[in-house]
């Protein structure tokens, strides 16, 4: 789902991505937490950024700041904040994508939302995180 308010682009969309087993989705879930991985995707989305026809902007670096949001009843969770900013001439324009997700046996749950000058805001996303939590303990495989 995408919406506008005024200048201001936001998305929001959520995955589930089942795995053979659930030792396997906490390893997935235990690699998201390390500052490895957190490297090496930062540097993908540089590079996949870097290379797309922007006109005459240019991008500033990737940079992804990890949490925990809260996700009581399940394995555990994660959370990314990946910010990066557009620069026409003089104006720059931040961008932010928000990862939030938790682990339910073999189901890794995913929110995605993303925003174009401000990040998406914090009490949708919490409640939208908050109804994938409460759907996957409800329909848990």
């Amino acid at each position: 789902m995408v919406f506008k308010r005024g200048l201001i682009d936001f998305g929001v969309s959520s995955e589930v991505l089942v795995s053979a087993s659930p030792s396997l989705a906490n390893g997935e879930l235990a690699a998201l937490h390390t500052a490895r991985v957190r490297h090496c995707f930062s540097r993908y989305l540089d590079v996949l950024l870097r290379t797309q026809r922007l006109g005459n902007a240019t991008i500033g670096p990737v940079s992804i700041q990890s949490g925990n949001p809260p996700a009581p009843g399940t394995s555990g969770s994660f959370g990314w904040r990946v910010t990066a900013t557009f620069r026409l001439v003089s104006v720059r324009v931040p961008f932010y994508l928000d990862l939030l997700g938790f682990v339910l046996g073999p189901a890794r749950v995913t929110l995605i939302s993303s925003g174009a000058l401000r990040p998406f805001p914090a009490a949708i996303q919490q409640r939208l995180y908050t109804l994938l939590l409460a759907r996957a303990r409800e329909h848990a495989l």
